[in-house]
Order: C-alpha cells, then structure tokens, then sequence
C-alpha cells in the first residue's frame, strides 16, 4: 500500500524497504496483506447485508502497532523525530491510532445515519488499522478512500450476487377455523400424491 502519501512536516521519511532488507520487508508486507484481506472480509460481509463487525480489526490493529516497535521502518512517515528506535515505533502508534479515531468520527459525522452496514465503531476500527499500518499523515485520506471503496465494491458485489427467496405463505383456515400456513402458489396437479382411502377395520 502506498505509505508514502502524507505530510511529512519536515521529517525526512524513512528509506524505502525492499525484499533484501529481509525481516522488516517481510513483516511490513504481513502488516499490509492481512490489512487488505480484512478489508476484504469486510467487503464481502456488507455485500451479503450484514454489519461489519469492529472486531475483525483487531489483528490488523494488532500486528501493525506490535511490529514497528521492532522495525519502526515499516512505517515510511515517522510522527516526531524520536529515531528510529523502539521508542519512536511506540510514538508512531499511539499518534496513528488517535488520528485513525479522529478518522472514522469524521467520516460518520459527514455521513450521517448511514445504511451501508458500516457502524461507529467499525469505522472507528478502519481508522485505527490504517494508522498503525501507513502512519498519521496518510489516514485521513487514505481511511476516506479506504471506506469509500468498501461500499461501492460491496454494492456492486450485492447487486451481482443472487439471493434467494423464501416462499410466500398464505394462511387458510381449517375445518376446526384454525389458521393453516401453506405456500400462496399451489402445487402443480403431478406434484400430489394421491392420498390413500382410509379403511375401516372391523372389531373382533
């Protein structure tokens, strides 16, 4: 994901990682890969008309603010000018899971009481997964974007997919008035079985 975008206030970005920085590479991509596949999992659960839970954040939240403590180069953009230490992941953090906060409030303010199944704390919960993975400078937008292209792939998705259908049931009273629920189209003349003559036996 581009980590790039942001404001770097006159702090010099951190030098890009390639695949021959071997561990913090690979752990950066780990952080955006199961970012993407959670942003995935949400798509799919609001385009079958669910809520998308917060919880499912929580790895990506989890993974993104444990690994820079690490390797704070995972992150391009620091927040201060704090090293690259342990000490300047934690700081990285911390400010990208309040401005993440700050995000997904702004993003339900402006929209209003939505239907699009994303709910407070799960916009909440994008804005913190984005700010522990790309850092504070790019959240605000990139959580905007991020959540703007969840609703529109989940509505088309949605609108793609089939849904079936209960059938109609109509109630019809029987012989005792009580109220009977039977399908409101009836079955085709060879659907029925013939029901069997009841016989009468005979007391010893």
């Amino acid at each position: 994901m581009p980590a790039g975008l942001g404001f770097t206030l006159d702090y010099a970005p951190r030098a890009r990682l390639t695949p021959h920085d071997g561990p913090p590479f690979w752990c950066m991509y780990a952080m955006h890969v199961v970012f993407v596949t959670t942003l995935v999992g949400a798509i799919l659960i609001a385009a079958d008309g669910f809520a998308v839970p917060a919880m499912m954040f929580l790895p990506a939240i989890a993974l993104g603010f444990v690994v820079p403590l690490i390797f704070p180069q995972t992150r391009m953009l620091p927040a201060t000018a704090t090293g690259d230490g342990w000490l300047g992941g934690l700081v990285d953090g911390i400010v990208g899971l309040a401005v993440g906060v700050f995000s997904g409030l702004w993003i339900r303010l402006v929209r209003g009481r939505g239907t699009d199944h994303w709910s407070t704390p799960a916009l909440v919960a994008l804005g913190c997964a984005v700010g522990v993975v790309l850092g504070w400078q790019p959240t605000p937008l990139w959580t905007a974007l991020s959540w703007i292209f969840a609703v529109i792939v989940a509505g088309v998705v949605s609108r793609a997919t089939p849904h079936s259908e209960s059938p109609a049931v109509a109630e019809t009273p029987n012989d005792d008035g009580a109220p009977v629920m039977q399908p409101a189209s009836p079955m085709p003349p060879e659907e029925v079985l013939p029901v069997p003559p009841m016989q009468e036996i005979d007391p010893p």
